[in-house]
């Protein structure tokens, strides 16, 4: 019996390590592109950095500076294709 637990929580955990390598995340040149287009401050890629990103609510967030103000621009992936859907600045 022991054995047969042992083949199941390998077999677990072999499962949720091939599905943790299949999530994907934007490169940081699509981040930056996105985030131009809100044009926040007349901002071009170069005065983007990625502060870090999360989770949340399905999507992943990233936390921007730019320009001096942070901002936070929830995406999602669909159809293999990144989109912001939207961004909230302040300071």
């Amino acid at each position: 019996m022991k054995m047969k637990n042992l083949k199941i929580l390998l077999s677990t955990i072999l499962i949720g390590t091939a599905f943790i390598g299949c999530s994907s995340t934007p490169d940081e040149k699509t981040v930056k592109s996105l985030a131009v287009l809100y044009n926040i401050k007349s901002a071009q890629e170069n005065d983007i950095k990625i502060v870090k990103s999360f989770e949340k609510d399905g999507k992943l967030v990233y936390i921007l500076q730019i320009k001096g103000m942070i901002c936070e621009m929830p995406m999602i992936e669909i159809d293999k294709q990144w989109n912001a859907t939207g961004m909230k600045c302040g300071g």
